[in-house]
């Protein structure tokens, strides 16, 4: 990753995701429907220093001058808010922007996880009560992926070469029930609440089927050994740093 290396964030918002990615040096560009979502990235790299190409447009009807265009194509909560079809469709879309060799990045809540359940749940219900503005709740319509659903996926959008790991479920444990807990106890007090980073948090064997987001890799073309080592431990850094 670095200079020469072009990454387009799909449904990127404010941008706050691809924003390393530029750090490194690659050239980035953002794509959303949202108008509000792009200037909002703009204006982030532009307080960064870095530069920044927008794409307004929609996924399920690309433009065929994209298609093949980017090195690496990332996407961070979107494709949990499509069903059925749209889907695979969705997945599909982050193949076709991919340049021959290139790989792509997915990150979806987990379906399997006890700890994405616990709060998701309980997000919805302060959702439903109409306090989501008071705990500053940000939940919309989606439907998480299990790892195996994430691996057809692809697979149906023509990609075999697939890696998918789950976050560490010491750092779930902390970040969707400790976490969120304070931030509840502080908000019904009327005080306000500020995240801290994420810590680094050991792995287990219980963290691919049951950690609370699952990162999916895929290459465009069957790759070798070393290259799909590599690209399980890129998925096992975003993974941890998440």
């Amino acid at each position: 990753m670095g200079a020469g290396v072009s990454v387009i964030e799909l449904g990127g918002g404010g941008g706050s995701f691809l924003l390393p990615f530029a750090r490194l040096g690659c050239s980035c560009y953002s794509f959303d429907f949202s108008d509000a979502g792009l200037s909002a990235a703009r204006e982030l790299f532009s307080q960064e220093g870095h530069a920044l190409e927008t794409i307004s447009g929609d996924l399920m009807n690309l433009d065929p001058q994209l298609l093949g265009r980017f090195d690496v194509v990332v996407s961070y909560g979107l494709c949990e808010h499509f069903r059925g079809e749209d889907r695979t469709a969705v997945v599909r879309a982050h193949a076709q922007l991919m340049r021959p060799g290139g790989a792509s990045l997915i990150s979806v809540p987990n379906r399997a996880s006890p700890l994405y359940q616990l709060w998701w749940a309980a997000a919805r219900l302060l959702t439903l009560a109409g306090q989501a503005r008071r705990f500053d709740v940000n939940i919309v319509d989606e439907w998480a992926f299990t790892p195996g659903e994430l691996t057809r996926r692809w697979r149906d959008a023509g990609l075999d070469d697939v890696v998918v790991i789950g976050t560490p479920v010491a750092g779930d444990f902390i970040d969707m029930l400790a976490r969120p807990i304070v931030k509840f106890l502080r908000r019904l007090g009327g005080r306000d609440y500020r995240r801290p980073p994420r810590a680094h948090a050991f792995r287990s064997p219980l963290d691919g089927p049951f950690g609370s987001y699952l990162y999916c890799v895929a290459a465009e073309t069957p790759a070798p050994v070393a290259a799909k080592n590599s690209s399980r431990e890129t998925a096992n850094r975003r993974a941890d740093q998440t």
